[in-house]
């Protein structure tokens, strides 16, 4: 199945479901994927692994910002 296909399917659902208008895409659920794994500890070479990027900075910029892993890190001193 190619990516087209697959997000073609991914539209028609969130037409059907009335989520359309909400943002979600498959980059969104990339995204998502990336940053809770992060979250979760995962490791970066193994999410490159996971999603076959070749260039971790690219791979970073999946990751989303929260202050709250922040100050999570920073308790841990």
């Amino acid at each position: 199945m190619s990516f087209q296909a697959c997000d073609n399917f991914l539209r028609r659902a969130l037409e059907r479901a009335g989520l359309d208008h909400k943002g979600y895409s498959t980059h969104s659920f990339r995204r998502t994927l990336i940053t809770r794994l992060s979250e979760k500890g995962v490791d970066l070479k193994t999410l490159q692994s996971i999603t076959g990027h070749q260039d971790l900075k690219v791979l970073v910029g999946y990751i989303e910002a929260n202050p709250r892993r922040a100050q999570r890190a920073i308790a841990l001193l």
